[in-house]
């Protein structure tokens, strides 16, 4: 699978992972104690990973926009 099929895979997911994350943490008083910890602690562990792989597949992107060292003119 190329990059871009991936990216189209895991950004939608994290979008969303991300949207629950919120919504349940925003939430936690009106939820059920052992299904706040199912889906918020549980997914915080999937958001990391996903997390993780989209910043794997952008690395090269961070690299050249962020972390590249500019020359002085001397």
């Amino acid at each position: 699978m190329n990059k871009a099929k991936a990216l189209g895979i895991v950004n939608p997911i994290l979008g969303l992972m991300l949207i629950i994350q919120a919504t349940t943490g925003l939430s936690n008083e009106i939820l059920p104690n052992e299904f706040f910890e199912f889906i918020h602690v549980g997914g915080g562990i999937a958001l990391l990973i996903v997390a993780t792989i989209h910043v794997i597949l952008n690395w090269e992107w961070i690299k050249t926009r962020y972390l590249k060292r500019t020359k002085k003119n001397t």
